[in-house]
Parts: C-alpha cells; structure tokens; sequence
C-alpha cells in the first residue's frame, strides 16, 4: 500500500485533526488542513478523485481563494495515477468525511448518536428499528 493511501486512511480514522474545512468558490474541491501541519484539498469529478497537499500553505482558506495555482508547489494524488480500488475507496471515504464537514454533518450525526444511551432510547437501549 503507498504512503498516501496509508496516509489518506489515517486521516479518515482521526477526523477530529481536520480542520478549516473550506469549500472551493466553485466546484466541488473542498480544502482543509491536517493536524494543523499540512494544507490539502480534494475534488470528486465523478471519474477521479484527486487529492493535493500545498506543502508551502499556511491555511486552506487562503488556498481557496487562489484562482490561478500557476508556481504554487503543490503535490497531485489520484485515483486515476493510483488506480488500485483501494485508493478509489480510501479517496472517496476522506471526500465524504469532508463534505460532512463542509455541511455540519458531522457534528449533527455525533449529536444524534449521543442520543443512544439517553433517556429517548428503547428501554433495553436497543435502537427501536
């Protein structure tokens, strides 16, 4: 397995070092920062989907508004190059953390599942479905 799935793999598993999640103006590309080290951003074409690291960056919200990348280092992953079904796996995992992310859905979903163990639950704490 190359160090960017393993990698990649990592950031799904530890998804609270996420941080400044910041979608593209335009586009599907949504950009982040891991572990407040390191710049990425990802996009989901539908036939790929290509991860960068910005490893010169400060912060995903100044590369989001970058409009022209020309002579910024950056470094592309994609599961065209990859082209393994575990890095189409492990890149479409981190795009569906991300955009839950982007939309709160991350919090909301850890909110409803709090919810397992509280008095709303079955009374054998069994989810009632």
């Amino acid at each position: 397995m190359s160090k960017i799935i393993r990698a990649a793999n990592v950031m799904v598993a530890f998804p609270n070092k996420i941080t400044e999640v910041s979608p593209a103006s335009e586009g599907e590309e949504i950009f982040f920062r891991y572990d407040n080290k390191s710049v990425w951003s990802i996009i989901n074409s539908g036939e790929e989907i290509a991860l960068y690291c910005y490893p010169k960056a400060t912060s995903a919200a100044e590369v989001a508004r970058v409009s022209n990348f020309k002579g910024m280092p950056l470094v592309r992953y994609s599961t065209e190059t990859l082209n393994t079904r575990e890095a189409r796996a492990t890149f479409r995992d981190l795009y569906n953390t991300l955009r839950e992310k982007v939309y709160g859905m991350d919090v909301i979903l850890e909110d409803i599942l709090s919810e397992e163990g509280s008095k709303n639950s079955s009374p054998n704490n069994e989810i009632p479905f």
